[in-house]
């Protein structure tokens, strides 16, 4: 399982239930890792607020058998002419408002991971939006550590060239 595809569609009603427990588990998980963390919401709350937003973009990822193994709800963030932040990031920047990951134990974690971010990429580059992806403080710091354990493990996997990396940035570039 952990080398088949996944298959990435933008999420619909019909997937409210898969994702409300992808969602239910993850928040358990974070809250067996850092019991400080403050409850997620209850399960009326989290369901009203994807049936609100499902229809925003919202992707999920779908294994062979068609389940739900992962879900993300990007978004475009654009900051104002004045603020200082341009001097670090671009007008328009691509950020994942809601993203939701299976158990980092679960056999095709990896593979989920990176056909979400593959898709959210291609989300992101498309048509008017280029830019380099930000992860918005809707996050949690254990959500934006988990992507980043996910993101090194593929890194690992697949190696990465310069000439595959394409951001637009401001100021000064890095060479």
């Amino acid at each position: 399982m952990s080398g088949s595809a996944m298959t990435i569609v933008p999420a619909s009603e019909a997937s409210i239930p898969e994702i409300l427990e992808l969602i239910m588990a993850q928040q358990a998980r974070q809250l067996v890792c850092d019991p400080h963390l403050a409850p997620g919401g209850s399960r009326a709350l989290v369901e009203r607020s994807l049936r609100e937003h499902i229809h925003s973009d919202a992707l999920v990822a779908l294994n062979d058998e068609g389940r739900v193994r992962g879900y993300a709800q990007p978004a475009v963030w654009t900051l104002k002419t004045t603020s200082i932040l341009l001097s670090f990031l671009t007008a328009r920047n691509g950020i994942i408002q809601k993203l939701t990951l299976p158990d980092t134990a679960d056999e095709d974690a990896v593979v989920v991971t990176s056909s979400l971010l593959t898709a959210l990429d291609q989300f992101w580059t498309s048509g008017w939006v280029v830019l380099c992806a930000t992860i918005r403080s809707a996050l949690s710091i254990f959500q934006a550590w988990q992507l980043l354990t996910f993101a090194w493990k593929i890194a690992e996997e697949v190696p990465i060239k310069k000439s595959d990396i394409d951001c637009q940035t401001r100021g000064n570039l890095l060479e």
